[in-house]
């Protein structure tokens, strides 16, 4: 299992778990500092260019409903890129405007070629609750933890 320090480290970026529900939410999300940002506004969409060392992402706004439409993050030293196309928002609880689907397209190096990965995330009850979440089990002792690696 990872942590979210372990993942910093081997991403060379600071994560968060904030900032992986927004991801997953289609909320702006924020890596940079002020001075390694910029923005750039049409009648339709903000978009925000953001860099951390290596890494470059792209994210753009829909101004009408303030909602992500889209995210590109690429490592420029590496030229692996994550796309991230957001659609279908609808309100949940009468309260959040929520991206019912998130397209998801990977483009990395192996160590021969280029690879490319595609898949969809589609929620189909999102629920926004006023109550914390808990998560009540334990996993049963003949059960074994296993740890996975990531490879630079």
């Amino acid at each position: 299992a990872y942590s979210f320090a372990d993942l910093s480290n081997d991403l060379n970026l600071n994560l968060s778990l904030p900032m992986i529900q927004d991801i997953v939410l289609g909320n702006l999300f924020v890596i940079a500092d002020r001075d390694n940002t910029t923005t750039s506004r049409t009648e339709e969409f903000l978009t925000v260019l953001q860099t951390v060392n290596q890494l470059k992402v792209e994210s753009k706004v829909n101004l009408a409903n303030q909602k992500l439409t889209s995210v590109v993050v690429e490592d420029v030293a590496r030229k692996d890129r994550m796309s991230m196309d957001y659609a279908n928002f609808q309100v949940v609880n009468g309260r959040f405007l929520q991206a019912r689907e998130c397209l998801v397209k990977l483009e990395y190096a192996d160590t021969t070629k280029m690879k490319n990965t595609q898949f969809e995330l589609k929620y189909d009850a999102p629920e926004a609750g006023n109550e914390p979440v808990n998560f009540n089990f334990n996993v049963p002792d003949r059960y074994k933890r296993a740890y996975l690696g990531i490879k630079n």
